[in-house]
């Protein structure tokens, strides 16, 4: 269950994330409206929230953040009004957040945040500090039986990428997590 107790001002000393993703060409049930709006002060179910919006609350949390900014659940969606107000507002929501969330794989609020991918195909690596201050990363040599041409982490294919607003978000949040 999620509780907005309070709303965040955007540029306050508040910490939060921001997600970026793809609605998809199914409308998600979960929007903040004139209608939902009363309700969604009061409470929001963790389950009712779309798999890709439950997997960044979790991300969220996991990162230790207490909030996260999702635009179909902080601007009211029937209200034109409100869009025009805060659609100016978006380049100052990313660079100022945290952190950016891209659920780059997920064709809609559904998909969730994580993909498949072969885990061989990735370096495992070890952290470890040296002198209390430096961290040094030590890279395992990966097992000579597995053909690495094959894989690439190249996640240009990927959907996240055919939105518009992605650019800004991408290059305006100070770090993203993809």
């Amino acid at each position: 269950m999620i509780r907005l107790q309070d709303t965040v001002n955007i540029g306050t000393s508040y910490q939060y994330l921001a997600l970026s993703h793809c609605w998809g060409n199914v409308q998600t049930t979960t929007l903040l409206t004139s209608a939902s709006m009363q309700r969604y002060y009061t409470v929001i179910h963790l389950h009712e929230l779309p798999k890709t919006f439950r997997r960044a609350v979790s991300i969220t949390r996991e990162l230790g953040y207490r909030y996260l900014w999702i635009d179909s659940l902080c601007i009211i969606q029937d209200s034109e009004e409100d869009w025009k107000r805060e659609s100016v507002r978006m380049g100052d929501i990313y660079r100022n957040s945290t952190c950016c969330i891209a659920a780059v794989a997920s064709d809609d609020d559904d998909g969730g945040c994580f993909f498949s991918r072969n885990p061989l195909a990735y370096f495992p690596c070890r952290l470890g500090y040296s002198d209390g201050n430096e961290i040094i990363v030590i890279v395992k040599p990966a097992p000579e039986e597995y053909d690495y041409s094959n894989e690439s982490l190249d996640l240009s294919d990927k959907p996240l990428w055919s939105r518009a607003w992605v650019l800004q978000e991408m290059a305006l949040a100070p770090r993203t997590l993809i």
